[in-house]
């Protein structure tokens, strides 16, 4: 279950945080979706912030297995993400549990995605072009304050590389699947999280890069430096959320 909470949590907490998501199970759900094909359930909770926003949706993927009920995956998204369209070109080997991962394409720009909710669609992903709630959790970044500064890291991006707010790029040589994305922050809003005693803040950015606005959730800790306009160069999970409602 690679829910890729190290972005925004002090590792210390992480045990916490996942028993808090794990009792999200006792309640009733605020959105479902089922798979007839072979019993599979999607339960989604959103997660609100100590404003009443929701900020965060823990998406829980049940499967009947000999008659009992399993946890076969539980993944977090940023809630309200952009439904883009999608096209899943392969599925990636990687030792991934409860998900599964793909070569991807949006609007021509290849990245690397992890599934959310992935039961939603049944058959094979492969080939096709799904509607995609898409979303950021960088595990690293870098931020740069003026195009000089960026072009030190990248001396070789031509000049239109700034004015098209950067490129997506997958990660090679890695085990794991992530995509390298440079962007321009247009903004960022602070938020705190209860889960039982836990109360953690996060900050959710949104990054403008070649295929749309796409939000990210970071940690705390670089707020100061997360302005309008900065340039940010970012190793991050994409989540490709399936569980979007029909329009």
């Amino acid at each position: 279950m690679p829910v890729h909470i190290e972005c925004f949590i002090d590792p210390a907490n992480e045990s916490d945080l996942i028993s808090e998501l794990l009792h999200l199970l006792q309640k009733r759900p605020d959105h479902t979706y089922t798979n007839s094909e072979n019993q599979h359930i999607l339960s989604v909770y959103d997660i609100k912030d100590t404003e009443g926003e929701t900020v965060l949706q823990a998406a829980f993927h049940l499967a009947m297995t000999n008659g009992i009920m399993e946890i076969k995956d539980l993944d977090l998204v940023i809630a309200d993400s952009p439904v883009l369209d999608m096209e899943y070109v392969f599925r990636l080997d990687l030792p991934q549990e409860g998900n599964e991962c793909y070569e991807a394409v949006i609007q021509d720009q290849h990245i690397q995605a992890e599934t959310v909710s992935r039961e939603r669609i049944p058959g094979k992903l492969e080939g096709t072009v799904q509607r995609t709630a898409v979303c950021l959790f960088p595990f690293d970044y870098t931020l740069y304050s003026t195009e000089e500064a960026f072009h030190v890291d990248f001396p070789d991006e031509p000049e239109p590389f700034l004015a098209l707010s950067g490129s997506l790029l997958p990660k090679e040589g890695s085990s794991e699947t992530f995509s390298f994305i440079i962007g321009t922050i247009v903004s960022g809003r602070t938020h705190y999280l209860q889960f039982g005693d836990l109360l953690c803040g996060c900050t959710i950015l949104q990054v403008n890069t070649p295929v749309g606005i796409l939000p990210a959730i970071v940690s705390l800790d670089a707020n100061e430096e997360l302005q309008e306009g900065t340039i940010i160069a970012m190793y991050c999970d994409v989540k490709a959320n399936l569980a979007v409602d029909d329009a």
